[in-house]
């Protein structure tokens, strides 16, 4: 991922910085890497695991 605005990312990762409280789902690395690049947090690999959750509960439910 390439960082496009150098001073806000730097005035991100102060911010990002700021909050260590980790969690696996809303407060990540990714998380982290992603707000400080881009100013959104968020999670690819949170959201996948989401989907793939969603998709299994359709399938239990569907053979129940």
């Amino acid at each position: 991922m390439k960082i496009e605005d150098e001073s806000n990312a730097i005035r991100r990762l102060i911010v990002a910085c700021s909050n260590s409280i980790y969690n696996t789902t809303g407060n990540n690395c990714e998380h982290f890497a992603r707000y400080v690049a881009t100013g959104k947090r968020e999670s690819h690999q949170v959201q996948v695991a989401g989907l793939v959750g969603v998709l299994v509960g359709l399938a239990w439910v569907a053979a129940a």
